[in-house]
C-alpha cells in the first residue's frame, strides 16, 4: 500500500485473521495496532467484519491470512503443524530423510524472502 492510504477488507466475524508485514509500516484494526517489517499482527474479533489498514508517512507490504477456524486438535513443531503427534513424528522423519515429498527440501528456499531482500545470489 502506498503511504497515506486506507484499505477496508471484509472478513467474516467468525474467521480468524492475521497480517504478516514484510516491508514498511502500517496500522491495523480498530485499535490501529502498529505493524512493522518482519512482524505479525493478529486481528481481534471485536474489530468487527471490516479490517482497516492505514498507512501514514511510509508504505507497507503485507500478507493478509484469514479463514474459518477448524476447531480441531493440532500437534506442532517448528514449521510443521499436523493433526496428531504420530503424524508429526512421521513427517519430521520424512523431512530428515528427504523422502515422501521432501526430496531436496533442506536446500529449498522460499521466494517470499526475495520480495523483501531481493534475490539471493548463489555462492
Amino acid at each position: 500500500m502506498k503511504r497515506d492510504s486506507l484499505l477496508s477488507q471484509n472478513i467474516p466475524i467468525d474467521w480468524n485473521a492475521m497480517c504478516y508485514v514484510y516491508g514498511g509500516e502500517g496500522y491495523y484494526g480498530a485499535e490501529k495496532e502498529k505493524g512493522v517489517e518482519n512482524s505479525a499482527v493478529v486481528l481481534k474479533k471485536d474489530d468487527g467484519e471490516i479490517l482497516e489498514v492505514r498507512t501514514k508517512d511510509k508504505e507497507v507490504r503485507f500478507v493478509l491470512i484469514a479463514g474459518k477456524p477448524l476447531k480441531q486438535r493440532i500437534a506442532q513443531k517448528g514449521v510443521f503443524v499436523l493433526e496428531n503427534k504420530e503424524d508429526l513424528q512421521k513427517t519430521l522423519e520424512d523431512w530428515q530423510e528427504e523422502k515422501n515429498g521432501f526430496e531436496g527440501g533442506k536446500k529449498w528456499r522460499s521466494g517470499i524472502r526475495d520480495l523483501v531482500y531481493g534475490p539471493v545470489k548463489p555462492k
